[in-house]
């Protein structure tokens, strides 16, 4: 079975090394399996290997346990990305950082750097060199919700920024925007709003690690799932949190054709304030005609 291998390698890691390895997934575009590690090195290092189903290769995963120095060699020994603290999903478009330099066309521009990317050269425009790894600060992959997108790290902004005030991107140079250049030197904002990410997203896992820990307050359906699932309670089922009983009620509901079926999820429970409170998620089918006594006649057995 398919799976994301470094996910699986981010919880067998400290958390700084469970950074970066989720920074190498997003540099390796998605890897797909493991072949090798995680191991820990006599020099300090953690490496292992994935295979990037974009790459088409092997690529060898190399970084401190601080997380501060992580980074690729692909099958070829070329160096295939590098990573830091910071989280590609904070970084701003390609579109949004052009929209602080006025007159430069985003598509035109990102279709150039990326041909120059793609040739794994450097550009030269009029008197100013791009190195080809300052392209890859431009193309930086990130994700926006299920989708892959490309991406500028700051670095990259001001790279174009650079350029831009040079007078090399085929537009006379006006004043940048505040924003853009707010942008520019980001980092330690980016990089406190990652770890607060990241310290959220532990805290989260204590809890379902620990249910023992969590208060009626913390309740929610999600956690709640989780909690039930990780304590192997998946159909109708109860445990005690923080004193109170919850109650889980799973009930199916079929598609109309009757092929397909999906679960209305609920957690119900008598608070502290004496009254009955429910989370749930609903079945995607619940309002359907198959599931409507009024209206489910002549649908297929």
């Amino acid at each position: 079975m398919a799976y994301r291998p470094v996910r699986r390698l981010v919880h067998e890691c400290t958390p700084a090394i469970s950074v970066a390895l989720c920074g190498i997934e997003r540099a390796a575009s998605a890897a797909w399996r493991t072949l090798d590690g995680p191991q820990l090195t006599t020099d300090g290092h953690v490496s292992g290997a994935v295979f990037g189903r974009a790459l088409g290769k092997r690529v060898d995963v190399r970084l401190s346990q601080s997380g501060e120095d992580a980074h690729m060699r692909d099958s070829d020994g070329k160096m295939t990305g590098a990573m830091t603290d910071l989280d590609p999903n904070d970084f701003k478009s390609f579109r949004d950082v052009c929209k602080g330099l006025p007159g430069v066309k985003p598509r035109l521009l990102q279709n150039r750097l990326r041909e120059a990317l793609v040739r794994g050269e450097g550009l030269t425009l009029g008197a100013e060199q791009v190195t080809h790894g300052e392209l890859r600060e431009l193309f930086v992959t990130a994700y926006r919700g299920l989708y892959e997108v490309y991406v500028v790290s700051p670095k990259g902004a001001r790279i174009l920024v650079r350029l831009y005030r040079a007078g090399v991107l085929e537009t006379p140079p006006k004043e940048v925007s505040t924003e853009l250049l707010k942008y520019l030197d980001s980092e330690d904002a980016l990089r406190a709003k990652a770890q607060a990410r990241r310290d959220r997203e532990r805290a989260y896992r204590e809890k379902v690690e620990n249910p023992e820990s969590i208060t009626e307050s913390e309740f929610t359906f999600s956690l709640l799932n989780e909690v039930f699932w990780k304590q192997g309670l998946k159909g109708d089922s109860s445990m005690v949190l923080d004193g109170i009983t919850v109650t889980k009620s799973v009930t199916p509901y079929l598609s109309n054709s009757g092929k397909s079926r999906d679960f209305r999820v609920a957690f119900s429970w008598v608070g502290r304030d004496g009254k009955r409170h429910c989370a749930e998620k609903p079945s995607i089918y619940e309002g359907n005609r198959r599931n409507d006594e009024e209206r489910n006649f002549g649908l297929p057995e």
